[in-house]
């Protein structure tokens, strides 16, 4: 019996008193561990970070050689506004 029929046939054998409050539990649960989106966002965040490096560090060198220098600027911008919005408080509030 795979666990998919077995859930199936706990559900089966509840009222359908207890198989609302079931699914109203189900869908009001948040997750307990937030573990893969602290890691998803350190990652986003060190990747941004370092673009805005890399472009800023590439734009000064083509700056100091006396060539130009607007795409890397362009970069450098795109970034450091990624990085601004994903640190910006949310509109949303919780409670």
């Amino acid at each position: 019996m795979t666990t998919l029929e077995t859930a199936r046939a706990a559900v089966d054998g509840l009222t359908d008193d207890q198989k609302k409050t079931l699914a109203q539990e189900l869908l009001l649960s948040q997750p307990t561990s937030d573990t893969g989106r602290t890691v998803i966002w350190i990652l986003v965040l060190v990747i941004l970070a370092g673009a805005v490096f890399v472009f800023g560090v590439m734009a000064y060198w083509l700056h100091t050689d006396g060539k130009t220098i607007d795409s890397f600027v362009a970069f450098v911008s795109l970034a450091l506004g990624a990085v601004a919005g994903l640190l910006a408080p949310s509109p949303v509030r919780r409670d």
